[in-house]
């Protein structure tokens, strides 16, 4: 049987994230809110908006919340810090990994590979 759409589109989330932050920079991973962000119902939706929250580092005091739009059509995940001025990064998830980290403003997307599987 097929994820659903939206277990998908946390798994296409937490790839990226994993790949940006490493698997250190994500502990506790939270899911603070996954809706349809395309109009249509849940059980057919190929974007969503979901909010996330989790310790960057094992120093962290307080986590770190974000906002992803995750596109299931074409893999693409796009996070931005809540609260900071850092530029939107985008991330494509493939089978071999996630390609991307391109900020909005144009710098190079860097190659980093990470599993998509969730962890």
């Amino acid at each position: 049987m097929p994820e659903s759409p939206s277990v998908e589109a946390i798994t296409l989330a937490r790839a990226a994230f994993s790949s940006a932050q490493g698997q250190l920079g994500l502990i506790k991973f939270s899911v603070e809110e996954l809706v349809s962000a395309d109009g249509t119902d849940e059980s057919n939706s190929k974007i969503w908006k979901l909010t996330c929250s989790f310790f960057e580092t094992l120093g962290s005091p307080t986590p770190t919340k974000y906002t992803a739009i995750i596109n299931l059509t074409d893999k693409t995940v796009s996070i931005k810090k809540i609260g900071s001025t850092e530029a939107e990064r985008k991330f494509t998830v493939t089978e071999e990994g996630v390609a991307g980290g391109a900020q909005a403003h144009g710098s190079a997307p860097d190659s980093t590979p990470a599993s998509s599987a969730p962890s």
